[in-house]
């Protein structure tokens, strides 16, 4: 649940405010660990 925080946070930071975007976003990275990696290494948290 921190990480989903984290990568929303970080989406809201970048100026993404589309929610079709945000849930793709977390889309992916439920279904995928690279995925989830690569957007929690964006968000400082790896």
């Amino acid at each position: 649940m921190e990480e989903v925080v984290a990568i929303r946070a970080w989406l809201s930071s970048i100026g993404e405010r589309s929610q079709e975007v945000i849930d793709d976003v977390l889309a992916q990275c439920e279904k995928s660990t690279e995925a989830r990696g690569y957007y929690l290494r964006q968000t400082g948290e790896l």
